[in-house]
């Protein structure tokens, strides 16, 4: 029962907060406007922006998995098992953690591999403006 119940608040969550997703800076400028992105250097930059945004969610989650453990050794009152719920939440958020600085230390290598510029370092790829011909 507490799987189906947790599903289903997950689900509702989703889904609420699907529009929010859908304008967290993932898609870059050129895909509101028509005629939309033709050049990969837009699509290399919704991919870095994707894997920002998850690695952001990510770290959102381990916080709240923190919160968890310790609310769990705090409300224990010396049941064991509650305490060891709780240490089992902090070391699982504090391995998590670990997992997503590696990530981001991997994505932000590879980035200055690929781009030694650091043109992709942006969360949206502004538009560059063309000089003026005469």
């Amino acid at each position: 029962m507490n799987g189906k119940k947790f599903a289903i608040l997950f689900s509702t969550a989703l889904l609420l907060l699907a529009p929010q997703v859908a304008n967290a800076a993932i898609l870059p400028d050129c895909a509101k406007q028509p005629g939309g992105c033709a050049q990969l250097s837009q699509l290399i930059q919704v991919g870095v922006n994707y894997g920002r945004f998850i690695l952001g969610i990510s770290g959102a989650l381990a916080l709240v998995f923190f919160i968890w453990g310790g609310f769990l050794i705090l409300t224990s009152a010396g049941v064991s098992d509650r305490v060891k719920k709780g240490k089992e939440a902090l070391r699982a958020a504090t391995i998590g953690l670990i997992i997503i600085f590696g990530a981001f230390t991997a994505v932000k290598f590879i980035l200055r591999m690929v781009d030694p510029t650091g043109t992709y370092d942006q969360y949206v790829l502004q538009p560059t403006k063309e000089p003026a011909r005469e």
